[in-house]
Protein backbone atom coordinates (compact mmCIF):
# COMPACT_ATOMS: atom_id res chain seq x y z
CA UNK A 1 0.00 0.00 0.00
CA UNK A 2 2.88 2.34 0.78
CA UNK A 3 4.34 1.77 -2.66
CA UNK A 4 0.99 2.58 -4.23
CA UNK A 5 0.82 5.87 -2.30
CA UNK A 6 4.34 6.77 -3.49
CA UNK A 7 3.35 5.97 -7.07
CA UNK A 8 0.30 8.22 -6.80
CA UNK A 9 2.46 11.04 -5.43
CA UNK A 10 4.84 10.70 -8.40
CA UNK A 11 1.87 10.71 -10.77
CA UNK A 12 0.54 13.93 -9.28
CA UNK A 13 3.98 15.53 -9.51
CA UNK A 14 4.38 14.50 -13.13
CA UNK A 15 0.90 15.76 -13.98
CA UNK A 16 2.07 19.13 -12.66
CA UNK A 17 5.21 18.93 -14.85
CA UNK A 18 7.71 18.03 -12.09
CA UNK A 19 9.72 14.96 -13.10
CA UNK A 20 12.36 15.27 -10.36
CA UNK A 21 10.41 13.55 -7.55
CA UNK A 22 12.15 10.87 -5.49
CA UNK A 23 10.48 8.29 -3.21
CA UNK A 24 10.42 9.37 0.44
CA UNK A 25 9.31 6.04 1.89
CA UNK A 26 12.31 3.81 2.78
CA UNK A 27 10.60 0.67 1.51
CA UNK A 28 10.22 2.14 -1.98
CA UNK A 29 13.39 2.27 -4.04
CA UNK A 30 13.87 4.30 -7.21
CA UNK A 31 13.75 2.28 -10.43
CA UNK A 32 16.98 0.76 -11.66
CA UNK A 33 18.79 2.64 -14.40
CA UNK A 34 17.86 1.30 -17.79
CA UNK A 35 20.54 -0.10 -20.03
CA UNK A 36 20.66 1.17 -23.58
CA UNK A 37 19.50 -1.54 -25.94
CA UNK A 38 19.72 -1.82 -29.68
CA UNK A 39 16.79 -0.63 -31.79
CA UNK A 40 14.34 -3.22 -33.11
CA UNK A 41 13.87 -2.91 -36.84
CA UNK A 42 10.26 -2.64 -38.00
CA UNK A 43 11.37 -3.90 -41.40
CA UNK A 44 12.93 -7.02 -39.92
CA UNK A 45 9.82 -7.63 -37.80
CA UNK A 46 7.68 -7.42 -40.94
CA UNK A 47 9.98 -9.81 -42.83
CA UNK A 48 9.95 -12.32 -39.96
CA UNK A 49 6.16 -12.08 -39.60
CA UNK A 50 5.60 -12.41 -43.34
CA UNK A 51 7.90 -15.43 -43.59
CA UNK A 52 6.21 -17.16 -40.65
CA UNK A 53 2.76 -16.59 -42.16
CA UNK A 54 3.91 -17.88 -45.55
CA UNK A 55 5.42 -20.94 -43.90
CA UNK A 56 2.14 -21.55 -42.04
CA UNK A 57 0.28 -21.55 -45.36
CA UNK A 58 -1.19 -18.05 -45.23
CA UNK A 59 -0.32 -14.98 -47.30
CA UNK A 60 -0.66 -16.75 -50.63
CA UNK A 61 0.49 -13.56 -52.36
CA UNK A 62 3.64 -13.55 -50.19
CA UNK A 63 2.62 -10.31 -48.47
CA UNK A 64 2.49 -8.18 -51.63
CA UNK A 65 -0.89 -6.74 -50.68
CA UNK A 66 0.33 -5.67 -47.22
CA UNK A 67 3.72 -4.35 -48.37
CA UNK A 68 2.49 -0.85 -49.40
CA UNK A 69 0.68 -0.46 -46.09
CA UNK A 70 3.84 -1.33 -44.21
CA UNK A 71 5.93 1.08 -46.33
CA UNK A 72 3.44 3.87 -45.63
CA UNK A 73 3.59 3.11 -41.90
CA UNK A 74 7.38 3.50 -41.89
CA UNK A 75 7.10 6.71 -43.91
CA UNK A 76 4.45 8.07 -41.55
CA UNK A 77 6.51 7.24 -38.45
CA UNK A 78 9.73 8.62 -40.01
CA UNK A 79 11.81 5.89 -38.37
CA UNK A 80 12.29 2.13 -38.41
CA UNK A 81 12.60 1.43 -34.66
CA UNK A 82 9.72 -0.63 -33.25
CA UNK A 83 10.70 0.30 -29.69
CA UNK A 84 9.94 3.97 -30.37
CA UNK A 85 6.39 3.46 -31.69
CA UNK A 86 3.77 4.80 -29.28
CA UNK A 87 0.00 5.10 -29.35
CA UNK A 88 0.45 8.83 -29.79
CA UNK A 89 2.45 8.23 -32.98
CA UNK A 90 -0.38 6.18 -34.46
CA UNK A 91 -3.29 8.31 -33.28
CA UNK A 92 -4.69 10.38 -36.12
CA UNK A 93 -7.38 12.08 -34.05
CA UNK A 94 -11.08 11.70 -34.36
CA UNK A 95 -12.11 10.98 -37.93
CA UNK A 96 -15.46 12.40 -38.96
CA UNK A 97 -17.31 11.52 -42.11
Amino acid sequence: MRAEIEALKRTLERDAGDYSGQPADPIVKPPAQTVAVKPVSLSQLWIDYRNSRIQAGFLKDKGKRQEPVFRHLRTFLRHDDARQVTKKDLWLGEITC
